[in-house]
């Protein structure tokens, strides 16, 4: 009788433990999820300002047919696509031929001067910002989840409930020169 109580008393302890890092590991993986989102939202963002600065630069530029229409290609794929990858694909896409459409501004002071051009790259540049925050929150939250996922004694939990790893928001080489909005007034 009192094996089969202390045997009762042991396995409670061990489901115990074993909910508390279940609940972990989703609280873990939840948070990289609602991360995720923050950057989701100022992509969005981002995409919904391209259209107007393209409508402002394509008056003064008319042979950049080829960035126009990569920006409207990556704004579409990225508005139906439902993976992270996918999307995080596309923002570095945009990201370059952002950079590219800025480069072309230099040839054209008058637009540089406009205040619709100015208004629009310092919303830009809010937003990129904004980006830059959420990506920072983001890989934090997926490391905290990978450490704990990999981390004993709930690598064998993640192993046994089949919780996956997550790969960090990784910065597209052309994204780390950033997007030239430093001559904006």
């Amino acid at each position: 009788m009192e094996y089969l109580i202390a045997a009762s008393i042991f396995l409670a302890i061990i489901l115990v433990f074993v909910t508390a890092q279940f609940n972990s590991l989703i609280k873990k993986r939840n948070r990289v999820k609602e991360s995720y989102q923050s950057i989701d939202v100022n992509l969005k963002l981002r995409f919904d300002l391209i259209p107007n600065l393209v409508n402002v630069i394509k008056g003064y530029s008319k042979h950049e047919k080829e960035i126009f229409e990569n920006l409207a290609k990556s704004r579409k794929v990225f508005n139906n696509s439902n993976s992270i990858e996918e999307k995080i694909k596309e923002s570095n896409n945009v990201l370059d031929n952002m950079n590219r459409l800025i480069a072309t501004v230099e040839a054209y002071p008058e637009l540089k001067s406009s205040d619709l051009y100015i208004k629009l790259m310092k919303s830009l540049n809010e937003v990129e910002e904004k980006i830059s925050a959420a990506r920072r929150f983001y890989n934090s939250s997926v490391n905290s989840y990978n450490n704990k996922r990999e981390m004993f004694p709930s690598n064998i939990i993640a192993k046994i409930f089949g919780f996956k790893k997550v790969e960090f928001y990784k910065i597209d080489t052309n994204e780390k020169e950033n997007i030239e909005i430093g001559s904006v007034n």
